[in-house]
């Protein structure tokens, strides 16, 4: 697979590394926080907020256009919690499936972090303080 102006980088490459210390060196990361969609339902504003507090904790960049992708996430978590406590054994599996799907999809697992260059923070192991 080609980009247009040659190969594409992997993350793990000698490029790949210049070019992400040569956009770190650049600046913070703007985060735009996505608008939650009008669709979504209002009991699932919870899920939404932690969701997007949690996206952010992560350092994952986030633009406006995230949010349908988000919310598609949020739903099949509230669908899925409401179909556990309704006992439907058969559709909280498939909304858990596609949960997982849709969580990597946006950044919200650590494979897909690590797909899109995310370290985590590492906390200093000589402070047991800072980990409480």
């Amino acid at each position: 697979m080609s980009g247009s102006r040659g190969p594409l980088t992997l993350a793990t490459s000698r490029r790949g590394e210049r070019e992400r210390r040569q956009q770190k060196n650049a600046g913070e990361v703007i985060v735009r926080i996505p608008e939650k969609p009008d669709w979504l339902p209002l009991a699932a504003t919870t899920i939404w907020d932690t969701i997007i507090a949690d996206l952010e904790d992560a350092r994952v960049p986030l633009e406006r256009i995230d949010g349908h992708a988000i919310a598609f996430y949020v739903l099949c978590v509230y669908q899925t919690a409401e179909a556990v406590l309704a006992g439907n054994t058969k559709l909280s599996a498939r909304l858990n499936r596609d949960a997982i799907a849709w969580s990597g999809l946006i950044g919200a697992t650590p494979a897909s972090r690590a797909r899109l260059g995310i370290k985590p923070i590492l906390l200093a192991k000589g402070n047991k303080w800072s980990q409480l």
